[in-house]
């Protein structure tokens, strides 16, 4: 603004002051104001607590919400609600979390093991809006699809592999197929070609 002269700038200094006599601050900000319904099926990728930096939450049809972890291939946590409040986040240019709204159903349990060999080759979305994670895992091909049935979440597997498949069950997650022993589910690979874990949720 030098072009506009010394004087030029006081007057505009004056007018300044002069109009912004008798207002008050406003206070700032501390909300998402982008925030809004989900549209669910709803799929965002950001930061979220207690999940690695491949976070992708997900907004189902109803009211419940899921966020899979494409670091380590797996499910993390599941809450009904809303779904996110993402304003931390964007304020400060990605380096802070997102919040999930509502309450907290289920989380992966905390002595949970961590993947091994787990390499994620990504996702597609069917018509409906729903992803179908597709990762590797020691070697086998999974392809998992999450979805809402009344108030439990169904995870629908379809694994190509030529040795059996295990995962570490927890009191609130029942099998389709495969023999349980002391928690760990073990599914032949014909078994493991077509199954559903679902996670009973109050």
């Amino acid at each position: 603004m030098a072009h506009l002269g010394e004087a030029n700038l006081l007057a505009v200094r004056e007018y300044m002051i002069n109009a912004s006599q008798g207002l008050k601050e406003k206070p700032a900000v501390s909300k998402d104001l982008l925030a809004r319904p989900a549209r669910r099926p709803e799929i965002q990728r950001m930061f979220l607590p207690n999940v690695g930096p491949a976070a992708i939450a997900v907004a189902l049809p109803g009211d419940l919400n899921y966020t899979f972890d494409a670091g380590d291939c797996r499910l993390r946590t599941v809450w009904r609600g809303d779904f996110l409040d993402c304003w931390a986040y964007y304020k400060s240019n990605g380096k802070a979390t997102a919040t999930p709204l509502g309450t907290t159903l289920w989380q992966l349990p905390a002595d949970e093991s961590l993947q091994k060999r787990v390499k994620f080759l990504g996702y597609s979305v069917d018509a409906a809006g729903l992803p179908t994670f597709e990762y590797e895992r020691d070697g086998a091909q999974f392809r998992e699809k999450i979805v809402a049935e009344g108030k439990n979440l169904v995870r629908r597997f379809e694994v190509t592999t030529t040795k059996p498949v295990t995962f570490t069950l927890d009191p609130a997650t029942t099998c389709s197929s495969g023999t349980v022993l002391n928690k760990l589910l073990t599914l032949t690979p014909a078994e493991a070609k077509s199954f559903t874990l679902t996670l009973r949720l109050l």
